[in-house]
């Protein structure tokens, strides 16, 4: 595992459990809260009552996590409380994103440069917050172990105690107490104070010398004091107290629960005391004089024994024995006691029924850039034990049951999120996918119905071999009924496991669906997950429940009740007239993208512009927006920021072309859904020659990045047999752009390199006509990649980026070598351009120079003896 690949696990480590540390610290203050409002409640009850109650709750603290965990398992209903940001893994370090579709993540800045330039603290928040959290933690630990050797070395160090008139004090008090434990009694001239350790074995510590001026009566008491610690076991409630003290060193209010046990403690002790003597007074005395004996605190002793060695600990020791607690000492009733267990008891449910969770914001700084990186998640089970190399380019395996047998059938779909990349089992379980990237690992999902599907974040390719089982244990079950109790047939039950972050790209949505039987019964197989499942019914009704776990061979009961779903109401406006806009199309985004055929919501507004969708899911949804001559479109009461109205302020490009998500809830109110006019470009495409070209790509690149306007192949049009086009494109702003021609489809080259038209500023509603943008002679460029080794690398992938930045990346002419790292680009613009190894930089100019050469290139010129270095890690700059 690389650094990088470290960082990133680190991150998410931190990520979860500085989540489980916030959470701690909301449950456990309206825990002691609670207690502290009990205890002062009991403040004339004994102090043995009240110590109970401290030490009950700083057990209680590391269960919690626990009691949550099992909340959430067996379905308890639960409120979340949303304040922890949401997570979202750091970027990739250098790689380019290599997305062909239109709709699978956003960037608001037109998926600009995303480069890491450096390993920055700030690129890694949750990896820091939990090292400064772990290096607290170990702080405070390495002091209650090095106050434990201290203590241990008084014993080690000092005296045992032989004298018989101390001897008989300490055994009087143990056999008044009824203590069978045996014990040593031992004197330091470093101990500050008398105190006890140890609990199968215990030890009384003593000042060297401090007996000699204590009277009958007072050792007595002392004798007494220390053995009641040693009944009540305090010694091994102070450990523990000090190690959970140590584990939440951040929070102040364990702190103080810490020092009541403490205090209670001694106090509790002080009780047993007066109540075996009959004058309270010499005992305060002695107590006195041992404050005034005390010449420094010692903190470590303290964190680790558990006691306070301070004067004012002493004093105050003093005062409650002195406003006459011997007389204050009550037993608890069974009232309170019914009281503090339904008070502790109902804090113990709010805390478990009001959880702290993540902050929805699926925007989130890191979840704009357009790589995203996350822990590796591949294959490596194979057949053999060892892996069979192919061609870089494929991926091929077997797919089996749980038993091993090889299943048929099974779909293998590589990019869920994009078709063409899909295979199917044979009756030996085999598979093969071709046309992947190399070097790129690639989200894969293995589903059969009847089986729980497999999803792999980051497989890696060039493999023939893996070994992926698909078990039948893990699932849920149940079924689904109407609002009068009706089994109701044929529902859609379906199961999103939310957003995931591969290394290369953000995954929005990953559904499972299933339908209900004819009595209403259902069984959908999943993977192991947290799932939002929803239930629709048509004209019947809707029911949903979100974060929902379940494990591995686990399987969970879940009925549904429907109820009537959410009636989605819009107003369409134009941005430019404010008019009403009739003919816009809203339809379901995740069924476009994801393929939903099951997901058929679709409306078209009226001539007053209003649009109307019942029997919606509660809940976020995404809604896509379709119509003629409209390329924008925005909404105030979108959930999410770039949503809204946005232009950027740096390059003045306004987005506000991907889906809208709305939070639907029973009763909402119409949300306005404002539109903007688009531009119309008509023109055509000529050769060199000004012969008009069919099956040429005309599409817009953002003038000075070298990028599409959309980070993607949307608005892009072929021409027509005469070679004319018509496109549709948002209006420029402040910003600029260009038209690309490319002489085939996309990935497709043809005879003639790319031509472009000169950039051009427009408007909303405007229409441009008769443009004409001729393609080019090509040129061609020849040459070898080689590692870092000198040996030359096969099928790596070499292009040309013209460095005047009006072309369109997706266009760029690109090629592979061939077995002998050599190759080949044909069909390149004539201009000055940066030839490129792959990995390629989304600022081509900010690639390595070892990875590129700059070339200026005439109409038909042939450039040979271009080397190239390819595969190796860049530095940071």
């Amino acid at each position: 595992m690389n650094t990088f690949n470290l960082l990133i696990l680190l991150d998410a480590i931190g990520f979860h459990t500085i989540k489980m540390l916030i959470s701690l610290l909301w449950q456990s203050s309206i825990l002691i809260g609670v207690i502290s409002l009990i205890v002062f409640i009991l403040k004339k009850r004994s102090a043995a009552i009240r110590h109970i109650l401290w030490t009950s709750l700083l057990t209680l603290l590391p269960v919690i996590p626990i009691l949550a965990w099992l909340a959430s398992v067996i379905g308890t209903p639960q409120a979340e409380i949303h304040v922890i940001p949401s997570y979202t893994a750091p970027v990739s370090a250098f790689m380019e994103k290599p997305v062909d579709e239109a709709l699978i993540s956003y960037s608001n800045e037109n998926q600009e440069s995303t480069r890491i330039t450096s390993f920055s603290p700030s690129d890694y928040p949750w990896a820091v917050a939990f090292l400064l959290y772990a290096v607290g933690a170990l702080f405070f630990l390495s002091l209650v172990a090095l106050g434990r050797l201290r203590i241990r070395r008084w014993i080690y160090d000092g005296t045992v105690i032989t004298e018989q008139r101390i001897i008989y004090a300490f055994q009087a008090a143990r056999e008044r107490l009824g203590i069978g434990r045996k014990f040593i009694a031992v004197e330091h001239h470093d101990i500050p104070a008398p105190l006890t350790i140890g609990t199968f074995h215990p030890v009384v510590l003593l000042p060297a010398g401090f007996t000699k001026h204590l009277s009958d009566t007072e050792l007595q008491s002392l004798a007494i004091h220390e053995f009641s610690h040693i009944k009540r076991n305090d010694a091994l409630i102070f450990t523990f107290v000090s190690i959970v003290r140590a584990l939440f060193f951040f929070h102040p209010l364990v702190w103080f629960a810490a020092h009541q046990v403490a205090t209670l403690a001694e106090n509790a002790c002080d009780d047993a005391v007066l109540g075996a003597s009959e004058d309270s007074l010499v005992y305060a005395e002695m107590l006195t004089k041992m404050a005034s004996k005390l010449k420094k605190r010692m903190f470590t002793a303290e964190l680790a024994a558990g006691f306070i060695f301070s004067k004012h600990s002493f004093l105050r020791r003093v005062e409650v024995i002195l406003i006459g607690r011997k007389e204050q000492i009550r037993k608890l009733s069974r009232l309170a006691l019914v009281g503090i267990m339904i008070g502790i008891g109902a804090s113990l449910m709010v805390i478990l029924a009001f959880p702290l969770g993540e902050v929805k914001e699926a925007n989130s700084e890191r979840a704009k850039n357009s790589s995203i990186n996350q822990p590796e998640d591949t294959v490596t089970d194979f057949t053999g034990g060892k892996a069979q190399m192919i061609d870089p380019t494929e991926l091929g395996g077997f797919v089996y049951d749980e038993e091993g047998k090889p299943l048929e059938g099974v779909l293998v779909d590589a990019w869920i999120w994009s078709p063409g990349h899909e295979a199917y089992t044979n009756k030996d379980g085999r598979f093969k996918i071709t046309g992947l990237r190399k070097h790129m690992p690639v989200e894969i999902r293995f589903t059969k119905e009847g089986y729980s599907p497999r999803f792999i974040l980051n497989q890696n390719v060039g493999v023939d071999n893996v070994i992926v089982r698909l078990g039948i244990k893990t699932y849920f079950e149940g079924k689904v009924f109407d609002s009068h109790g009706y089994p109701v047939p044929n529902a859609l039950v379906r199961a999103d496991q939310g957003a995931k972050n591969s290394r290369l790209n953000h995954i929005s949505f990953i559904w499972t669906e299933t339908r209900t039987n004819k009595d209403g019964s259902y069984i959908l197989h999943v993977e192991p997950d947290t799932y939002d499942i929803q239930v629709k019914a048509h004209d019947i009704g809707v029911a949903r429940i979100r974060e929902k776990p379940i494990a591995k061979d686990q399987a969970k009961i879940l009925n549904f009740k429907l109820k009537p779903g959410v009636t989605f109401k819009a107003k369409f406006v134009n941005s430019r007239t404010e008019k009403s806009v009739e003919g816009v199309k809203l339809y379901s985004y995740i069924s476009k993208v994801w393929k939903l055929k099951s997901e058929k919501i679709e409306a078209v507004s009226d001539k007053n512009g209003f649009i109307e969708i019942r029997g919606m899911m509660p809940g976020p949804y995404e809604f896509g927006v379709e119509a003629e001559g409209i390329t924008r479109w925005w909404s105030k009461k979108a959930m999410h920021k770039h949503q809204h109205r946005m232009i950027s302020k740096r390059s003045g490009w306004q987005r506000n072309f991907d889906a809208l998500e709305f939070d639907l809830k029973p009763g909402m109110n119409p949300v306005t859904i404002v539109v903007e006019d688009g531009v119309k470009i008509t023109g055509h495409v000529v050769d060199p020659d000004g012969n008009p070209v069919v099956g040429t790509t005309v599409a817009p690149a953002r003038t000075g990045t070298g990028n599409s306007i959309t980070g993607d192949t949307r608005f892009s049009v072929l021409t027509k047999d005469d070679g004319t086009f018509e496109m549709w494109l948002p209006a420029s702003g402040k910003a600029e752009y260009n038209l690309v021609a490319h002489y085939g489809d996309y990935r497709e080259w043809k005879t003639w390199a790319n031509g472009i038209m000169e950039p051009i500023k427009t408007k909303p509603g405007q229409v441009i006509r008769d443009v004409t943008i001729a393609l080019t002679r090509p040129a061609t460029v020849r040459g070898q990649v080689k590692d870092e080794n000198g040996k030359p690398l096969s099928q790596h992938q070499v292009r040309a980026h013209a460095a005047d930045l009006k072309a369109n990346r997706y266009y760029d002419p690109l090629t592979r070598t061939d077995d002998q790292g050599n190759f080949t680009i044909n069909f390149i613009r004539p201009g000055k351009h940066f030839i490129q190894a792959d990995p390629f930089w989304l600022s081509a100019k900010e690639a390595p120079e070892w990875s590129t050469e700059t070339v200026t290139l005439k109409s038909g010129e042939v450039r040979d003896g271009i080397i190239l270095v390819g595969n190796k890690t860049p530095e940071r700059k």
